[in-house]
């Protein structure tokens, strides 16, 4: 899983990271969570309304919100490039 790896990565570049499930019970997101020994916060969107207004349709979705609060990228992979890019203009 490539969050799972580049966690640590993030954190000590001063990025926050957190991931979002859409529609599943919370005690099967909590019980994947740690059988995956993820080390980031999944968050519940229980009736989709935030991956609709963030007009998102299919997983995995990759979105990168820049200190202003625009969005800066939204890819179906790892945007690493989108990241990098911040990097170098913070």
């Amino acid at each position: 899983m490539v969050l799972k790896e580049k966690y640590a990565e993030l954190l000590t570049d001063g990025w926050e990271l957190f991931a979002v499930n859409v529609g599943e019970p919370a005690n099967r997101v909590d019980r994947f969570v740690k059988d995956a020994f993820l080390p980031f916060k999944v968050l519940l969107d229980n009736n989709a309304s935030v991956t609709k207004s963030f007009g998102i349709f299919g997983v995995p979705t990759y979105v990168i919100i820049g200190k202003d609060g625009d969005i800066k990228a939204m890819e179906h992979y790892y945007p690493e490039d989108a990241i990098k890019g911040l990097m170098v203009s913070s």
